[in-house]
C-alpha cells in the first residue's frame, strides 16, 4: 500500500513492542515516529531515542521538522 511512497506514521502513547511491530517498515523514504513513556522500548526496536518531555506547539513543529 505504501510501496514507493514517502509516508510518516505517528503512533502516540505506545506501551509495548507488539503495538509497534505491525507498523515497522523497511528502510527508505518512509519513517515511523512513536511516543512512549517506556524508555526501554527504543532499545528493543533498535530505534533512536529522544527525551523531549512536553513540548509547546512551536517546539513540536521544530522537532518534527528535524
Amino acid at each position: 500500500m505504501t510501496a514507493g511512497k514517502a509516508v510518516l506514521v505517528v503512533l502516540d502513547d505506545v506501551w509495548s513492542l507488539e503495538e509497534v511491530e505491525p507498523f515497522r517498515m523497511s528502510p527508505g523514504r518512509s519513517q515511523l515516529l512513536y511516543t512512549t513513556r517506556d524508555r526501554g522500548l527504543a532499545g528493543s526496536l533498535g530505534a533512536e531515542s529522544f527525551d523531549v518531555g512536553v513540548l509547546g506547539k512551536k517546539q513540536a513543529r521544530e522537532f518534527l521538522a528535524r
